[in-house]
C-alpha cells in the first residue's frame, strides 16, 4: 500500500495535464477609433499582443504619413480561462495605447505592427485611414509672435501665443461662450505642451471674436484667445521656444448634465503645432563697455535723493537711487558705488550692495554714506551704464549732484580730574600731622572718656524688643531673595551698575566700548533689549523715567561726542579717560530714582 500511493499521485498529475488544452495560438491585432480623420486630428490606436510567452512592447512601424506615438509603457493587461467539454482552454492578452496622427491628406496606410518570439514574428493587419478636408474647419489654429526678430541678451522680448477655435454651436443651443471652450474639459492638459510659455498666466488669457474664412471661402466666428509672455534670453544664438503643441478636445455633440447645463458627449481631438518665428539672440558687444557695466540692456534713467543733507563728519547720510527704465528690472543692479573714486574719495561707502525694491517701472536701493571729512561739499553724480539695444551703443545716465553742508565732528574733551555731577571740580582740604592717636579725631576728648557701663535692665529690655525686629528683618530679606531669584528683572537692574562698572573698568578705552557700556547700562535699568539701541531710544528710556533735565542733557552730549570721535574721520577724540568720564554720569544715574 506504501508503494501505490505514489504512483496514483503520478496518474492523477497526468491526467490533470492531458485534460488542459494548450493556449490559444499567439497573434497581434491593431484597431483605430476612427477610419476617417482630419489634418491635425490625433487619433486612438490600440495594439493588441495575445498569449506571450514574455510581454513586450510592439515594434512600432515607420512610416511618413502618420506620427505614431505610444501613450504609455504599461499596457492594459487580461487573461481568461475557458472549459468546454471537459477541455480547458487558457488566454491572456496586452493590450497598448498609442496616438496617431496624419501628417497629409488623402488615403493613407498605418502599417503593420509586430512583435517577435522564438524567432517568428507575428504581425497586425495594415489599417487604411482617409484623410480630408475640415467640413466647416478649421477648427483649432495656433501661432507664436515676437515683436523683434532680432534681440540682445539681457533683453525683454515680448512673445505673444496666439490660439483661434472656431466656435461651437449644436443645433437646438446657442454658442458655447469663450469661457467655456477655455476650459481644462476641453483643453487636454495633459499632453498639451507650452514650451516657453509654461511660466506664463494661461487661465485667463485676453479674448475676442473674429471672423475667419475656410477653406470653402464660407466665413465663421473664432474665439481669438492671447498669452503674451515677456523673456529675458541668457544665451545667444536662435532663440529656444521649447516644445509648443496645443492638443484640444473639439466637440461633436453636447448632452444635458443631470443638474443642469451642457456636458461633452463626444469630441475630436485636435493637435496643432504653431508656426514659431525666427528670432535671433546677439551678445552684448565687449568693445566699448564701459567701466561698472552690470549688465543691463535697456534704456534707463537714475535719480538720486540724500536725507539729511546737514549733518557732522562721520553721521550717516541715507542714499536712495532710483532707476527707471524700458529695460528688465527684476535682475538689474545697482551702480557699483565702491567702483565711482569721486564717491570714494569723500565718504565712506558699503561694499555689499542692495538687491533693491521694484515699485512699478522702477527700482529703488537704499545705502548709507558716511561723509569722511568736513570740506565735503556734495555727493557727486552717481553713473548709471547701460547697453541700448535700439543704438546698439553704450550709454551712461547721470543722476545729479546733491549738495551738502558737512559740519565739523565736534571734538571729545574730556577733564583729567574728576568732575563732580554739576561739573565744577572737588576741592580737598588740606592734610594735617597730629601726635594726639585717636583723641585727634574728636573734637571734645573728654566725651570718650566719660563712664560707658551699659547697664543691664536696659539692655535686657533692648534685647527683648530686638527680637521681633530681627524676625521682621529675616523676613523682609527672606521674600527679598525670592523676589530677586524669581523676577528676572529685579535682578537686572540690580547687577546694571556693577556690570557697567565692570565693562568700563576692564580697560574699555575705545569710544565705542565706552558708548556700549553706556547704553548697555541704560537698558539694564529699564528692562530693556539692549541689542540695537540707538542713542535717540536711550534717552527717551530716560526721559520717560523722570530722571533731570540737566542730567539727561549730559548723557546725550556725551553720547553724541563718541559718537562722533567714533565716526569722525579726521576729528579724532582727545586723549582722556573716556571710562572715567562714563562711570561718572552712570553714578549720578544711580543716585536718581528711575
Amino acid at each position: 500500500m506504501v508503494h501505490r500511493r505514489p504512483r496514483m499521485a503520478c496518474i492523477a498529475i497526468l491526467g490533470a495535464t492531458a485534460c488542459a488544452a494548450p493556449a490559444e495560438a499567439q497573434k497581434i491585432s491593431a484597431r483605430i477609433s476612427s477610419d476617417r480623420a482630419v489634418l491635425g486630428e490625433v487619433l486612438t490606436l490600440q495594439v493588441t499582443v495575445s498569449n506571450p510567452q514574455q510581454a513586450s512592447t510592439p515594434i512600432s512601424p515607420r512610416t511618413d504619413a502618420f506620427d505614431i506615438r505610444l501613450q504609455s509603457l504599461n499596457p492594459h493587461e487580461s487573461s481568461q480561462v475557458t472549459i468546454v467539454n471537459g477541455r480547458m482552454t487558457k488566454m491572456s492578452s496586452y493590450t497598448y495605447s498609442y496616438q496617431a496622427r496624419p501628417l497629409r491628406r488623402g488615403t493613407l496606410v498605418i502599417p503593420p505592427f509586430a512583435f517577435k518570439e522564438n524567432g517568428v514574428v507575428h504581425q497586425s493587419t495594415p489599417l487604411t485611414v482617409t484623410v480630408g478636408e475640415d467640413q466647416g474647419g478649421p477648427f483649432v489654429l495656433c501661432e507664436v509672435t515676437s515683436h523683434t526678430p532680432v534681440a540682445y541678451v539681457g533683453e525683454a522680448v515680448t512673445l505673444t501665443l496666439r490660439v483661434r477655435i472656431q466656435r461651437y454651436q449644436q443645433s437646438g443651443y446657442q454658442p458655447l461662450e469663450a469661457d467655456s471652450m477655455w476650459t481644462n474639459a476641453l483643453i487636454d492638459t495633459q499632453a498639451t505642451s507650452w514650451g516657453v510659455f509654461a511660466e506664463a498666466d494661461l487661465s485667463r488669457p485676453a479674448v475676442r471674436q473674429q471672423r475667419l474664412r475656410d477653406d470653402d471661402g464660407a466665413e465663421k466666428w473664432y474665439y481669438h484667445f492671447t498669452v503674451d509672455y515677456t523673456v529675458e534670453p541668457t544665451a545667444s544664438g536662435p532663440f529656444d521656444f521649447g516644445d509648443i503643441e496645443f492638443v484640444y478636445r473639439y466637440p461633436i455633440r453636447l448632452r444635458r448634465a443631470m443638474f443642469g447645463g451642457l456636458s461633452l458627449d463626444r469630441a475630436r481631438t485636435i493637435a496643432v503645432r504653431p508656426e514659431l518665428p525666427d528670432l535671433l539672440i546677439k551678445p552684448i558687444p565687449l568693445n566699448g563697455r564701459p567701466e561698472g557695466f552690470s549688465g543691463a540692456v535697456g534704456a534707463y534713467q537714475i535719480q538720486t535723493e540724500a536725507k539729511p543733507t546737514e549733518v557732522p563728519v562721520g553721521d550717516p547720510i541715507t542714499l536712495t537711487m532710483t532707476i527707471t527704465g524700458t529695460g528688465p528690472l527684476e535682475r538689474l543692479a545697482a551702480p557699483k558705488l565702491n567702483e565711482i573714486s569721486a564717491l570714494t574719495h569723500d565718504f565712506e561707502v558699503p561694499g555689499d550692495l542692495p538687491a533693491g525694491e521694484v515699485v512699478g517701472r522702477s527700482k529703488r536701493f537704499v545705502v548709507t554714506l558716511r561723509a569722511l571729512r568736513e570740506d565735503v561739499a556734495e555727493i557727486p553724480p552717481i553713473p548709471m551704464s547701460y547697453f541700448d539695444p535700439r543704438t546698439e551703443r553704450f550709454t551712461t545716465a547721470m543722476s545729479r549732484a546733491i549738495p551738502l553742508a558737512v559740519k565739523p565732528a565736534e571734538r571729545l574733551a574730556l577733564p583729567t580730574t574728576p568732575l563732580s555731577i554739576s561739573g565744577g571740580a572737588q576741592v580737598l582740604a588740606p592734610m594735617f600731622e597730629t601726635t594726639e592717636g585717636l583723641l585727634a579725631n574728636f573734637r571734645q576728648p573728654d566725651e570718650i572718656l566719660t563712664d560707658q557701663a551699659a547697664r543691664m535692665g536696659s539692655a535686657a529690655w533692648g534685647a527683648i524688643i530686638a527680637f521681633p525686629l530681627i524676625y521682621l528683618t529675616v523676613f523682609i530679606v527672606q521674600a527679598r531673595s525670592a523676589r530677586f531669584r524669581d523676577d528676572a528683572a529685579l535682578r537686572r537692574r540690580s547687577r546694571a551698575f556693577a556690570t557697567a562698572r565692570r565693562s568700563l573698568h576692564n580697560g574699555a578705552q575705545a569710544p565705542g566700548d565706552v558708548r556700549g557700556a553706556l547704553i548697555r547700562y541704560v537698558a539694564d535699568r529699564a528692562n530693556a533689549p539692549a541689542g540695537g539701541l540707538t542713542r535717540d531710544e536711550a534717552l527717551r528710556i530716560v526721559r520717560d523715567r523722570c530722571v533731570p533735565q540737566e542730567l539727561t542733557d549730559r548723557l546725550d552730549g556725551f553720547l553724541e561726542r563718541l559718537e562722533l570721535a567714533q565716526y569722525g574721520g579726521e576729528s579724532k577724540c582727545a586723549d582722556g579717560d573716556l571710562a572715567a568720564a562714563a562711570m561718572e554720569i552712570i553714578s549720578a544715574l544711580e543716585r536718581t530714582r528711575w
